[in-house]
């Protein structure tokens, strides 16, 4: 969990803390059980900009070395993960489709961002 190393010197902090970064429901449920006064706010964005976000994010486990993938164009006009074609518009499609299209990534890291968002639903 993201708050399993949390530490806080109470000497220095004054007045509220505000923190971000919790993904997901079980991390929000263990950060409420640690900080039972604490108030939280949930940010939701609708699955296209997760899948987008996902694939833009700077964390060194997303990131993929240039040239390890030679960017392809999908065999079909379908999403490479199982339930993704179902949570997405064809307009939608088509967006995420043109990102493996122009190179910007990978078909293995497109679905590895759906898998994760189709995961969560």
């Amino acid at each position: 969990h993201a708050l399993a190393q949390l530490q806080i010197i109470e000497s220095t902090a004054a007045g509220q803390l505000i923190f971000d970064g919790l993904r997901g429901s079980n991390e929000v449920e263990h950060a409420a059980q640690l900080l039972p006064l604490a108030r939280f706010v949930a940010l939701d964005a609708p699955d296209i900009v997760r899948v987008q976000r996902l694939l833009g994010r700077n964390d060194a486990f997303d990131q993929i070395q240039p040239g390890s993938h030679p960017p392809h164009a999908p065999a079909s006009r379908t999403l490479p993960a199982d339930g993704a074609n179902e949570l997405f518009s064809a307009a939608e499609i088509e967006t995420l489709l043109r990102l493996v299209e122009s190179g910007q990534v990978t078909e293995d890291d497109l679905r590895a961002k759906l898998q994760i968002v189709c995961a969560e639903r």
